[in-house]
């Protein structure tokens, strides 16, 4: 899913409404633009987080 600006809406760990697909940086508009290595980084935690939790 979009926001009307063109960026892609996540959660503050980079989740998108797709299960499994993440985005950061330029992508999205959660804050000024120069941001976006910490960004990644949470992104890179959300990711980890969603690996530990899933069931196999």
């Amino acid at each position: 899913m979009t926001k009307e600006q063109g960026g892609i809406k996540t959660d503050p760990f980079g989740r998108t409404s797709v299960a499994g697909v993440y985005a950061s940086g330029d992508t999205t508009f959660n804050g000024p633009q120069q941001r976006t290595a910490a960004e990644g980084s949470k992104v890179g935690a959300g990711i980890v987080i969603d690996l530990v939790d899933e069931e196999f």
